[in-house]
């Protein structure tokens, strides 16, 4: 009786080494072979808001902040973007873009998830990424930021005022206020500009109220800079 015993906690013994190897080793399998994942595409959205940002061609070059969804785009394939809308004379729609991609999603596949509408004939657009700040100077009251600003009319030649606000001088004190005034530097009055079909390269003056800094914040054009027909 007690060998039968022995023989049974043998067995016993035997079949749990067993069980234990083939769950450790079914372990290992899962471990060591690799996992495939099927890719599916990527959702990705912008809101577009025309009044507050001309969403044409440029967003896809040089992409503004509340548009950096589209950096996920691949630049070769956002490139053509920006072409075939300055060639189709496009910008983006109003309102939520919906856009799906995959990791090398190709033009054809993208281009017909964009919504667009056709770019107002008199829309006016600076292009931020050939204009530049030049430098400043300051005498004592006044504060003169000079600018050099390409700017793309695709209407009828206008007559225009510009006009800047620099919350970040301000703030470091170089300016009193944030407001800026395109002047004409010989008599530091208001000015106007001409700005003719096509893009127009302006070396524009901006005055404001000189604060108690002595420094620019950075080497960057006024933060937000606006152009308003003069009727």
């Amino acid at each position: 009786m007690k060998k039968r015993n022995k023989y049974l906690i043998f067995a016993l013994f035997l079949l749990f080494l067993c069980t234990t190897t083939y769950v450790l080793r079914c372990f290992y399998v899962l471990y060591k072979t690799p996992v495939r994942v099927r890719q599916t595409k990527d959702y990705n959205s912008i809101y577009v808001d025309n009044t507050e940002i001309s969403a044409d061609y440029r967003v896809f070059i040089d992409i503004p902040e509340k548009y950096g969804a589209l950096e996920q785009i691949d630049p070769v394939v956002r490139q053509k973007i920006a072409d075939y809308m300055k060639e189709n004379n496009l910008m983006l729609s109003d309102g939520e873009q919906e856009f799906y991609m995959m990791p090398d999603g190709e033009f054809d596949e993208l281009i017909g998830n964009f919504k667009f509408s056709p770019r107002p004939s008199g829309d006016i657009m600076i292009d931020t990424e050939n204009s530049y700040f030049n430098d400043f100077t300051a005498d004592g009251q006044n504060v003169f930021f000079h600018c050099c600003l390409y700017i793309d009319n695709n209407g009828a030649e206008k007559e225009v005022e510009i006009t800047a606000a620099d919350n970040k001088d301000a703030a470091a004190g170089l300016l009193s206020s944030p407001d800026l005034c395109g002047i004409d530097p010989g008599t530091l009055t208001k000015t106007t500009y001409t700005l003719k079909n096509g893009v127009n390269i302006i070396d524009v003056t901006f005055m404001g109220s000189q604060g108690t800094g002595t420094q620019k914040a950075d080497r960057l054009l006024p933060g937000k800079i606006y152009i308003y027909e003069v009727n």
